[in-house]
């Protein structure tokens, strides 16, 4: 289909055999090239450097991401187990609901470490303080 060739109909029409070669050739080709950018220039820049493509703009996906959004939008109201089948159902965005899950416990884990820190350090300027007052107290 895509060279032409006549009975080479894997695909059902052209806008199919286009989305698929978006989905399996051309994201994860600019995804990698993507990161190894940014990993190269992260040494300039002091630190991981994430340059990842905005998907959103490919129209050649927006026919797909469009029938997602209509799925998710149909669930609600819907029972848990019907929103959760369609999340699974689509892998990559059951992997971007687990990715921002992840994200969001270790940001909750580093505000709360973070936190942690501090009133650990707090405590040590007290104990400090109290000893010097009690040394003070006993001359």
């Amino acid at each position: 289909m895509l060279l032409g060739i006549p009975g080479d109909n894997t695909y059902s029409n052209y806008a199919e055999a286009n989305r698929a070669f978006y989905r399996q050739t051309v994201v994860p080709l600019v995804t990698r090239i993507a990161s190894a950018l940014g990993h190269w220039l992260g040494g300039s820049f002091g630190g991981n450097l994430r340059l990842a493509p905005d998907l959103d703009e490919v129209s050649a996906l927006s026919i797909a991401r469009e029938a997602l959004w209509k799925r998710v939008g149909e669930a609600k109201g819907r029972p848990l187990n019907d929103l959760i089948r369609t999340f699974t159902e689509r892998g990559d965005l059951a992997h971007l609901a687990l990715f921002l899950w992840a994200s969001a416990s270790s940001a909750l884990l580093v505000l709360t470490l973070r936190e942690l820190f501090a009133a650990n350090a707090r405590f040590d300027a007290f104990v400090r303080e109290l000893s010097r007052f009690n040394r003070r107290v006993r001359k």
